[in-house]
């Protein structure tokens, strides 16, 4: 589930601002008062900064009476769309909390229930994923750290989880200065994908959970890629990261990794009862087309409870509306990965998974156990 051009030369010029506006007071508030020499530079810094400013997304506060929300939407992914960020300066998927880790986790058990042996690769040093799957990452010895710095093996720090045919490449807190030790490393930006080439043909699908930013360890996520999945907030400031990220595609396609493809955007937490996410999802749809998946992750509290258990929410509550909406989208993932599958999978066993929150259906391994050192 892995996944800037440079500048035009050419911005609009924003509009001019008076000398002094804004503090003046007193008997010569109609006069302008003399700028100081910091002021002066300020002014300078201000008007460079007007061109720029010109091609960023507005908030919804600022075109509020002016126009309707579906427009503003329109408006903000068209504004995004023309802007052209230093790749340095760019954030991967927008801000957390989008559903990245989430999406992971229970896509990688969907799969894993219709018998498609699955990875999920924690390149987070938060290690969100692995603490979602059950594992303590302050307890566990090897991890993605150890296999990308120390060039552990990777089948020697694979955890096998609760659900039979899913497994886990945990992270560790270390991961947070890997980048630095990775500087000087020989071909840094295909670490990982050295690393995975082992196991590949082991599973069906794998599945690498990326940090928000892009450095080192989202570059070697998107190397190591064949498919990059989207998710996306139902919410106004998920839109303004969409068309960056898109940039950030295509530069990793140019130098990097030249089969890189969308796999698909997912959109998640989408709550039924607001007309915002309805916008948004319009909108989305209409920016990417049939690149968007017929699912919707809609937002739901079993799925949000699941991680505080060590659990996909399939362990915690397969009955819940976040499950089905999961099972779904492993649906769709399985149809668009037919062709890569020996044999073709059969994808009816994910409809008969229902019912009660630990259903039989779903094959536990019994060697995996809830804090694995």
């Amino acid at each position: 589930m892995a996944i800037v051009p440079s500048r035009s030369g050419k911005t609009p010029q924003g509009p001019s601002r008076p000398s002094g506006a804004g503090r003046s007071s007193g008997a010569g508030a109609n006069h302008p008062v003399p700028q100081s020499p910091q002021r002066q530079v300020e002014a300078t810094v201000e008007e460079k900064g007007h061109a720029d400013e010109a091609l960023r997304p507005h908030r919804l506060g600022d075109y509020i009476g002016q126009t309707d929300l579906k427009q503003v939407l329109h408006i903000a992914l068209e504004a995004a769309r023309c802007r052209q960020e230093p790749l340095d300066h760019l954030l991967l998927y927008g801000p957390p909390r989008l559903g990245k880790t989430t999406t992971a986790i229970n896509l990688a058990a969907s799969l894993a229930v219709n018998e498609n042996p699955s990875l999920v690769v924690d390149m987070d040093p938060q290690a969100n994923c692995t603490s979602g799957l059950g594992f303590d990452s302050r307890r566990v010895s090897l991890s993605s750290y150890e296999v990308l710095i120390a060039g552990t093996p990777v089948e020697e720090a694979i955890r096998k989880t609760e659900i039979a045919g899913l497994d886990l490449l945990p992270s560790h807190i270390n991961l947070v200065g890997a980048e630095i030790e990775m500087i000087d490393a020989r071909g840094r930006e295909r670490l990982l994908a050295r690393a995975l080439a082992t196991v590949r043909k082991k599973y069906d699908f794998i599945l690498i959970d990326c940090p928000p930013s892009l450095g080192l360890l989202t570059s070697n996520a998107l190397t190591a890629a064949d498919f990059v999945l989207i998710p996306v907030q139902a919410e106004y400031f998920a839109l303004e990261g969409l068309a960056q990220l898109m940039n950030t595609i295509r530069l990793v396609r140019k130098r990097l990794n030249p089969d890189l493809e969308i796999e698909g955007v997912f959109i998640t937490l989408f709550d039924t009862r607001l007309q915002l996410s309805k916008h948004v999802a319009v909108e989305v749809r209409r920016y990417f087309g049939k690149q968007v998946f017929k699912t919707i992750g809609q937002r739901n509290v079993r799925v949000a409870e699941a991680p505080s258990f060590g659990k996909p929410v399939l362990l915690y509550n397969a009955a819940c509306v976040g499950a089905r909406n999961y099972l779904a989208l492993a649906k769709e993932v399985l149809l668009k990965n037919q062709q890569f599958l020996d044999p073709p999978t059969n994808i009816k066993r994910l409809s008969s998974i229902k019912g009660s929150a630990h259903p039989t259906s779903i094959r536990t391994s019994s060697t995996a156990r809830k804090t694995n050192p």
